[in-house]
């Protein structure tokens, strides 16, 4: 007897699952990068830089993101023209 997938005749579900997890990656991005910012209020560009591994340029760049877009400006876009 042979064994299917329950899911091989919906492509839709692979785009979907595939979805759900980009967009899980994203959050978790959105949030290191909400993370950074409040220890930047707390301790400082400097020490933010450092712990984060980023530049303060970038965290310069994210609190513009965050003050203009709000807490969805954090999450990653497509870089693609």
């Amino acid at each position: 007897m042979q064994m299917q997938h329950l899911m091989v005749g919906y492509p839709k579900y692979y785009q979907t699952a595939d979805y759900a997890l980009r967009l899980s990656v994203m959050a978790d991005t959105a949030t290191m990068r909400m993370k950074a910012l409040h220890f930047w209020d707390k301790h400082g560009i400097s020490a933010a830089s450092e712990a984060f591994g980023v530049s303060c340029r970038t965290l310069y760049w994210w609190r513009q993101l965050l003050n203009k877009e709000g807490p969805e400006g954090l999450i990653p876009h497509s870089k693609a023209p």
